[in-house]
């Protein structure tokens, strides 16, 4: 009984080993989960790529937060949030992808202050991107980066306004199938 049951256990393994190498293969598409990153800010990130024809990638996805904006003298609180697309071209080297990205960005966020004496603002602000994604077999790894420079006054603390300026950079895990 246990020399069976041990048999099933060993047949089931290999032809899920076996079924999940042949499906890897052949893998065009994938979903990424990650952060974005804008100055001190943090959003979850969510994205979809796939591989339209002849190597060339496209993908884009959303991101989400709520984090407030440090640096600011007045204590506030935002909601952001944005949405990305971006087209690649694979390179496939040895059991690796290389797709290195274009992008264009969109990003929109409304800071509330909490002092009633600080107006509040609107950043709105689309932007281009950079950045590559390096995929093993069905895990990979995308890493973006852009800048935004919008045209909102952020208060510098000294009295003045200064406009928005952040690098931003994506980073995502993905899952290949």
């Amino acid at each position: 009984m246990k020399k069976t049951s041990l048999t099933v256990a060993v047949l089931a393994a290999s032809s899920l080993c076996v079924v999940t190498t042949a499906y890897a293969k052949d893998r065009n598409h994938a979903i990424e989960a990650g952060a974005t990153f804008i100055g001190d800010q943090e959003l979850a990130t969510f994205g979809y790529s796939y591989e339209v024809a002849n190597n060339i990638v496209v993908g884009g996805g959303f991101m989400l937060g709520t984090q407030a904006i440090d640096g600011l003298p007045s204590p506030n609180s935002q909601d952001a949030w944005g949405l990305y697309s971006n087209v690649g071209y694979k390179f496939e080297v040895a059991e690796f992808d290389i797709i290195p990205k274009i992008g264009i960005n969109y990003f929109n966020a409304d800071v509330q202050f909490e002092d009633q004496a600080s107006s509040d603002i609107n950043i709105d602000n689309v932007y281009a991107s950079v950045g590559a994604t390096v995929n093993w077999r069905m895990i990979g790894m995308t890493v973006d980066y852009g800048q935004i420079n919008d045209s909102a006054k952020i208060p510098d603390g000294s009295g003045g306004y200064q406009s928005f300026e952040e690098d931003v950079v994506r980073v995502t895990a993905s899952f290949n199938f």
